[in-house]
């Protein structure tokens, strides 16, 4: 058999799936035609997909000598330098391919893959720019869309991600990243319509119903998450990722247990994984397990020390145990870390009520609080188009996360159960996690209520404007769970801090507190930002 036919005979069994006659019949070629780059240029792709990377190029290297301007030859040595990790010589055998052939997409867009990596994130929109002008590349389109989105340049992303899909309507890879997209802007509808989409066409795909639970989580519907990732995890056992989410889902359910399994196997599989350790540490706390808790807490630390979200759980844990002025410090760390860090900066305010033996040092730290978080929201406040008539009900909305068996429940039953509702309208925005009968007799006195949880601030602002509240009241101030952003961005022209603990806010937005001599002394009334 002459080598031609020979040749045509490996790529068959090749093709087949056949590797070892192939790998025989491409070495008889090659003693027949020692100088034929084709048989090398196989057998270096025979190597690269048995992950034999080094032959790979031995292989590939021997083809490129004698046909030093062969496209195909330097791209697959691209291919195999990019698993090999060698980035800077992937980008070398990418620009060979580009010397040659100018519109080869493929390359265009592994160039950009690999300039990513680097961290040179100019070169690798220009590269990805330049796929789609060649040739509407759905790849390099999502690339280039997901670029754009990881630097907050969202409109532009979803214009290539959309347009991705529009070119691939069935790239189970172009849906996913439209999905997440979405998904990441909080348009969870969209991001579970297309994550959906994807998973039918592609019901074992990577990732696909990793992502999808996370849409579901997101809304709040945890059975259903659940669900989705066990599903991911069985088709892949070793996601670190799924693993952590599913725990947080199931301490939602209050299903202890097997959350704490979940973040143990997040952790066996990524011993680095800090946020697992947290979460961890999280649920420990939640369980009075707090030697435990902090030991998580401590490994974190021992990871990366200046780790914001660490060093303000830490705090919790030092402050519940009643060392005050550690946790304090952990609190400073967390803001020393990251100065924007709002709720560790809000853990610090409550913390100092209770050490500081004046108002001075509160007032002075609420005042930092309000300058480094409140102040961005001010020149964007809307002027309030509220009902001027005299006569109409007022609506009057209230805001809390412990609408719940709760000692602010106490205080607060039985105000709303002898409302005037003739006179007053009364909304409630719970973000209670676990609805109870206390939840459910609060509800029964207000006129409206919303289930708010899901919001994030930007959103509940908007909902409070539509909803016309004329007075908001703040049942939190700087407590756990409390929205102190939600007020800052002053979405009722009259807000009012009520119950919580004595003292202050801070925050500009606020135009009194509700409270009595009792609780907050009127020689202090200097101490106040609120009237």
């Amino acid at each position: 058999m002459d080598a031609l036919k020979l040749l045509e005979l490996a790529r068959e069994r090749h093709l087949a799936g056949d590797l070892p006659s192939a790998r025989t019949l491409y070495e008889q070629v090659l003693e027949c035609t020692p100088d034929d780059p084709s048989p090398m240029f196989a057998l270096g792709i025979m190597e690269w997909q048995d992950g034999a990377f080094d032959p790979a190029l031995a292989w590939l290297d021997r083809a490129l000598r004698i046909a030093p301007r062969d496209a195909r030859y330097h791209y697959v040595r691209g291919l195999v330098l990019s698993a090999m990790r060698r980035t800077h010589d992937a980008i070398g055998a990418y620009d060979s391919v580009l010397d040659i052939d100018p519109e080869h997409v493929d390359a265009l867009n592994n160039l950009a893959n690999c300039h990513r990596e680097d961290g040179e994130n100019g070169a690798t929109e220009a590269f990805y720019r330049r796929a789609p002008v060649l040739r509407r590349d759905a790849n390099a389109l999502t690339n280039l869309g997901t670029l754009l989105q990881a630097s907050g340049r969202h409109e532009e992303a979803f214009d290539h991600l959309n347009e991705a899909v529009s070119v691939a309507p069935e790239s189970v890879v172009c849906l996913l990243n439209l999905g997440v997209a979405f998904n990441e802007e909080r348009n969870f509808a969209r991001a579970e319509a297309i994550i959906t989409r994807a998973l039918e066409l592609s019901p074992q795909f990577p990732e696909a119903a990793y992502n999808l639970a996370n849409t579901l989580h997101a809304q709040g519907r945890l059975p259903e998450a659940v669900m989705l990732y066990q599903r991911e995890l069985a088709l892949n056992p070793a996601h670190a990722d799924a693993h952590n989410n599913l725990g947080n889902v199931c301490k939602e359910l209050a299903e202890y247990e097997s959350a704490a399994k979940a973040f143990d196997m997040a952790i066996s599989l990524r011993p680095n994984f800090i946020a697992a350790y947290n979460n961890s540490a999280n649920l420990l706390r939640t369980l009075g397990r707090m030697d435990d808790a902090e030991a998580r807490l401590g490994r974190a630390l021992a990871i990366d020390p200046v780790s914001s979200v660490t060093h303000n759980n830490l705090g919790n844990i030092l402050k519940d145990t009643g060392r005050l002025d550690d946790g304090i410090a952990s609190y400073r760390l967390a803001l020393a870390a990251d100065p924007d860090n709002a709720v560790a900066h809000s853990n610090l305010v409550y913390a100092l009520v209770f050490q500081a033996e004046d108002a001075q040092p509160v007032i002075d730290e609420c005042k930092r609080w309000s300058a480094r978080h409140e102040a961005p929201y001010r020149a964007n406040r809307l002027s309030h188009n509220n009902d001027r008539t005299p006569a109409r009900r007022l609506r009057i909305g209230y805001v809390s996360a412990d609408f719940r068996g709760h000692c602010q429940a106490l205080f607060l039953i039985p105000l709303l159960s002898q409302h005037d509702h003739a006179r007053f309208e009364i909304f409630c925005y719970s973000s209670v996690r676990r609805p109870d009968n206390v939840t459910r007799r609060i509800a029964a006195y207000a006129d409206v209520w919303r289930d708010v949880r899901k919001l994030d601030d930007e959103q509940l602002a908007q909902l409070i404007r539509e909803d016309g509240i004329d007075i908001l009241v703040d049942l939190t101030m700087h407590m756990a769970d409390g929205r102190p952003l939600l007020f800052a961005r002053k979405p009722a022209p009259v807000q009012i801090a009520w119950l919580a603990y004595p003292g202050t806010t801070g925050i500009e937005a606020f135009d009194y507190r509700l409270t009595d001599p009792w609780l907050d002394p009127l020689a202090v009334n200097t101490q106040y930002t609120e009237r």
